[in-house]
């Protein structure tokens, strides 16, 4: 999570930050069709609040870093009163942490959002994205995203897409996409693809592919164990 929520605090008092895209500032530019050409007299200010563990964001304040971006060039409005502006930055944080982040519960299911799981569990669908930490569980359909962390388990299910790292587990049907990372084990479906690194180990059925990136990464598809030898594929006898 190199930057979890970006926002831009405006000469007229509000924060702008997107729940569904919370990490970018040149999405809400965009949206908000702001002008980016005069730093000195700009109406706007980029923002940014970071867990100072980012692999272990909380919902205390005390976690977590303000910074203000392009420091020398703050236009006046900014510096007449930089605690009111900083504030409105912290509102908006509130509220992202409460949508954005669920902490040991269970969000039943989401849709088109953003969210982070700790020990969570959820069902995500409609191009959702979801990171998942510590042992969470994520359902993902309908073209969403997920980033398995930490022993999570992932069934990713119509062109859902999904990177697994740290033992995480994960099913994928429907033509989704893995790419495996660390001791993450994955069996995939249909004509799911898997991409293997380090540790990985893929289980293949039916028309499923797998692209072994490590020669410790393996696949085993009807009976045959697959591993990579330099720079060729080569099949052994199912390991037992």
């Amino acid at each position: 999570m190199c930057n979890y929520l970006s926002l831009i605090v405006t000469k007229g008092g509000k924060a702008l930050w997107l729940p569904r895209n919370p990490q970018d500032h040149e999405a809400i530019i965009t949206k908000y069709k702001l002008n980016d050409r005069d730093l000195t007299n700009r109406t706007w200010v980029r923002v940014e609040i970071n867990p100072a563990d980012d692999k272990r964001p909380t919902r205390d304040r005390k976690d977590w870093t303000l910074k203000v971006d392009e420091t020398d060039t703050l236009p006046a409005w900014w510096m007449k009163d930089p605690d009111k502006q900083e504030a409105l930055a912290w509102g908006a944080w509130e509220d992202s942490v409460k949508l954005n982040i669920a902490i040991d519960e269970d969000r039943g299911e989401i849709r088109n959002q953003y969210l982070i799981l700790i020990h969570s569990r959820v069902v995500a669908r409609e191009n959702s994205r979801v990171e998942a930490w510590d042992n969470s569980r994520v359902v993902a359909r309908d073209n969403s995203s997920v980033v398995a962390r930490d022993n999570s388990s992932v069934e990713a299910r119509e062109n859902s897409r999904v990177v697994a790292r740290e033992n995480s587990r994960v099913e994928a049907w429907d033509n989704s996409s893995v790419v495996a990372w660390d001791n993450s084990r994955v069996e995939a479906w249909d004509n799911s693809s898997v991409v293997a690194w380090e540790n990985s180990r893929v289980k293949l059925y039916q028309k499923a592919k797998a692209k072994l990136q490590s020669p410790l990464a393996t696949a085993i598809k009807d009976g045959k164990l697959y591993v990579k030898s330099l720079d060729n594929i080569i099949a052994t006898e199912e390991a037992s």
